[in-house]
């Protein structure tokens, strides 16, 4: 089992309005594994002004890390910032630094519930372009302006990178349709390297052309052994669902998956629900239902596979 060491640790959290936010800093800069981790989830009506603070500090540590961003080391990146924190411009300004570097190993960006648009995907390209060791790739966007045209272009990106092993990748409550799927398809016929997926199109516009496209990249790949595939209330009705249902579970490579098909307008109800496969994600989806989110939104925008999918495989 992979475990990470996490070297520099930067948490931040705010306790209310009228307190000021509290921040810590946990350093260790080691050979094995160097992260820089900014954590800023704002429940309580933070300031722009500390917001933009915060992240100063942030892109700061990128720039003066003594030796986690050199070429010599391997380097975690961990930003996540909460909901509607962040705009185009800020955004762009934090991607901006983070490009900037080459030896990035596992890169964490979750920019969930902000309105950001097409706009930050050529600078999310660029990290991508600029780090040729990439391993892990996390991206989250939610609740966000981004369309099929920035999707394609993110994708067409990834696939000219040839060591990704782990892509998780959630694009929610946007405007991806079967354009943006059909682009998908294509990156997992021809992936090589990627062996765990964990994709989440909730609330998007994906209908039965895209999810047969997806369907026939599944039945193809060679490479997947991992696969958590979130199409929560889509426009998918029988066909769609059932071309995908068929492609996951007859690929003998694919040995655990995931595949919610709730909430389309699926008139089989055998097919519209989620689809376990392999025995480690029965096990696996038993735990969690049992540890279920606070709301069932949240249970269908973050599915199972992000309690921890990939380091619990070997």
């Amino acid at each position: 089992m992979k475990k990470y060491f996490w070297g520099i640790m930067l948490l931040l959290s705010c306790f209310s309005y009228a307190k000021p936010m509290e921040t810590v800093y946990e350093y260790n800069d080691t050979t094995e594994q160097i992260d820089i981790k900014l954590n800023l989830h704002n429940e309580n009506n933070l300031s722009r002004i500390e917001i933009i603070k915060q992240l100063t500090i942030f892109c700061k540590k990128i720039e003066s890390s003594r030796s986690s961003l050199t070429n010599d080391f391997p380097a975690c990146l961990h930003l996540k910032l909460g909901p509607r924190q962040i705009n185009d411009e800020i955004a762009i300004n934090i991607i901006k630094k983070i490009s900037q570097k080459n030896s990035i190993r596992e890169l964490y960006l979750s920019f969930r519930f902000n309105q950001i648009s097409d706009n930050i995907i050529p600078h999310l390209c660029k990290i991508i372009q600029n780090n040729p060791n990439l391993k892990k790739v996390t991206l989250h966007i939610g609740l966000s302006k981004i369309t099929d045209e920035g999707f394609i272009e993110l994708i067409n990106t990834l696939s000219a990178s040839e060591n990704i092993k782990t892509l998780d990748f959630g694009i929610t409550e946007s405007k991806i349709s079967d354009a943006g799927a059909k682009a998908l398809a294509l990156f997992i016929k021809e992936n090589i390297s990627v062996e765990n997926m964990n994709i989440s199109f909730y609330h998007n516009n994906i209908g039965n052309t895209g999810a047969e496209h997806l369907a026939e990249a599944f039945r193809e790949n060679t490479t997947l052994n991992n696969i958590s595939l979130n199409l929560y209330k889509n426009d998918i009705g029988n066909t769609g669902a059932e071309a995908l249902y068929n492609a996951i579970h007859e690929n003998r490579n694919i040995r655990n998956s995931i595949l919610n098909l709730q909430a389309n307008p699926i008139e089989n109800q055998n097919l519209a629900q989620t689809h376990i496969k392999g025995s480690f994600m029965e096990e696996f989806y038993r735990d969690i239902t049992e540890n279920k989110p606070e709301s069932e939104d949240d249970s269908a925008k973050y599915p199972l596979f992000q309690k921890g999918f990939y380091e619990r495989q070997d």
